[in-house]
């Protein structure tokens, strides 16, 4: 397990150079002057060039990534175009929102996402298993655009149940987080219950039904091992969902995360906290795929073998 997480490791190192090489320069793709846009217009000339200057944008294109891959080295994003405070400062305070969020999401999705997806495998021809189907197949359809301005007009406006936005109490967490998990549930719940049907219908389960093991050893002991380990990568890449797809949840709800930093970054084009969020959700994409590859493994010795040398 230890050679196959080493190997892991190495083949992501090309990825990460990729990635931060891509992230400075489409970020440098951005249309317009990001001191102009701080500064405004009938700035005098000499003020302008005296900020480009303190910020290194003047500096030639292969410079300014020497210094940002320099600084990447020891943690430092670089100064905020904006508020002149440290990039890696405002984006650690706002990655914490973030992570709550996602969290909340994503144990919302694991905790609907196994039994529902069980449940319509099980009870597949029955009116319980179609409904599942059913509202698994609409709620994968929905998008968070427009999912969080109906659960705001039901929930907020109608039933004055949950508040609107913010970030102050417990209860404003509630409705980001359902827009955030009911896309994933429905996803999940179908890829689960598709296993689920596939493993009843092998031979193993068969076999050990035969042996005379009771229903709840076999659900438990081999159905359900079998049946998640192929969806722990279904499982990473909603979680890395939940970072991404948390950039429309947070404008709409105004969570104060890193999707509304990042959003709000990019219309002040301001550089240094545009890459560094861009980097770190690249980078937590990476990780929770690679963790996910080795939850696969640990539980198919046969992922391990197949991996290249």
């Amino acid at each position: 397990m230890i050679r196959y997480l080493l190997r892991r490791l190495l083949l992501a190192i090309p990825l990460v150079v990729a990635v931060v090489i891509a992230v400075f320069l489409l970020i440098h793709l951005i249309p317009g002057d990001p001191i102009r846009a701080m500064l405004g217009d009938g700035v005098p000339v000499a003020d302008v060039m005296a900020l480009r200057k303190k910020f290194g944008l003047d500096q030639p294109l292969t410079l300014q990534f020497f210094h940002y891959a320099k600084g990447l080295c020891t943690l430092d994003l670089g100064l905020s175009l904006h508020t002149s405070q440290k990039a890696s400062r405002l984006i650690a305070e706002r990655f914490a929102y973030t992570s709550q969020l996602a969290a909340v999401g994503f144990l919302i999705t694991l905790g609907l996402s196994v039994p529902l997806g069980m449940l319509a495998a099980l009870k597949s021809r029955s009116a319980i298993g179609l409904g599942i189907s059913l509202a698994s197949s609409i709620g994968w359809l929905l998008p968070a655009f427009w999912l969080a301005p109906v659960l705001i007009v039901i929930f907020s406006v109608k039933l004055r149940l949950l508040p609107v936005s913010g970030a102050s109490t417990t209860a404003h967490l509630i409705l980001p987080a359902i827009t955030l998990a009911v896309p994933a549930t429905a996803s999940l719940t179908r890829l689960i219950a598709v296993r689920v049907k596939e493993e009843l219908a092998s031979e193993v389960i068969r076999a050990v039904r035969c042996r005379g093991v009771c229903e709840r050893r076999v659900m438990v002991r081999h159905l359900l091992p079998n049946a998640l380990a192929p969806l722990a990568s279904a499982f990473a890449l909603h979680s890395g969902a939940f970072l991404s797809g948390a950039v429309v949840t947070e404008t709409v709800f105004a969570w104060p995360g890193l999707g509304r930093l990042l959003v709000e970054s990019i219309a002040r084009r301001d550089y240094p906290v545009v890459q560094g969020c861009l980097l770190l959700l690249s980078l937590l994409y990476l990780s929770v795929n690679i963790a996910a590859d080795l939850v696969h493994a640990a539980l198919d010795p046969r992922v391990r073998e197949k991996m290249p040398c």
